[in-house]
């Protein structure tokens, strides 16, 4: 019996690892019951036991990843809140469907939508909390407009949450163009010696044949 139990195991941890690099590859649309149960080379009724639609299979491979999910602590540095704008765009790189069919996925799932909500106010509480920090450790100057620091939270939280949809732009080189300005002197020359050269060396990556 538990031999049993770990081989069903086993397969729907198969399952979800390839779900989830079909949909990385194709999207999630493009990918049917029929693709997954091929790729695994079991039939459709195998599938379904586990999974009765692809609704269920998606979402099972949302949780699956939220497993392991923890609230980071608000960083306190630029070194810091860099380090935690690449891990946020590390997930997107590694979940390109997530990103892709993101509001659709809310619609498909109510615990994928909450989910969402979920990450999306615990980075919003984060950043801004970081943000404070900033502006304590004479980081970042005030807002110099009224909700303008609002408003940049709205623009980082979209650009985590789709930014990795246009594949063209460095999503983390266009979050610090939007947070720049608002640095102040010691702001920027940190910036310069600690966060450009990352930036660059993205972008020298992206651009290697």
């Amino acid at each position: 019996m538990d031999s049993e139990v770990k081989k069903k195991g086993a397969l729907r941890e198969k399952i979800l690892e390839t779900a989830r690099d079909l949909f990385n590859r194709r999207g999630y649309n493009e990918v049917s019951m029929r693709n997954i149960s091929d790729e695994l080379g079991i039939s459709v009724g195998n599938l379904t036991y586990h999974f009765k639609k692809k609704e269920d299979l998606v979402e099972a491979v949302v949780l699956e990843w939220h497993k392991r999910y923890q609230k980071p602590r608000p960083p306190k540095t630029l070194e810091g809140l860099n380090e935690c704008f690449r891990r946020v765009l590390g997930h997107q790189e590694d979940n390109v469907y997530y990103a892709k069919h993101y509001r659709q996925l809310s619609q498909v799932s109510e615990r994928i939508h909450q989910i969402q909500n979920k990450v999306l106010c615990d980075l919003y509480d984060i950043i801004k909390e970081a943000f404070s920090n900033l502006r304590e450790n004479q980081m970042m100057t005030a807002e110099q407009i009224t909700a303008q620091i609002e408003y940049l939270l709205q623009t980082i939280l979209s650009l985590c949450a789709y930014g990795c949809v246009t594949r063209e732009t460095d999503v983390l080189a266009c979050i610090w163009s939007q947070i720049f300005p608002l640095l102040t002197e010691d702001g920027q020359a940190v910036f310069h010696s600690k966060i450009a050269p990352i930036l660059r060396s993205r972008q020298n990556t992206a651009d290697a044949p």
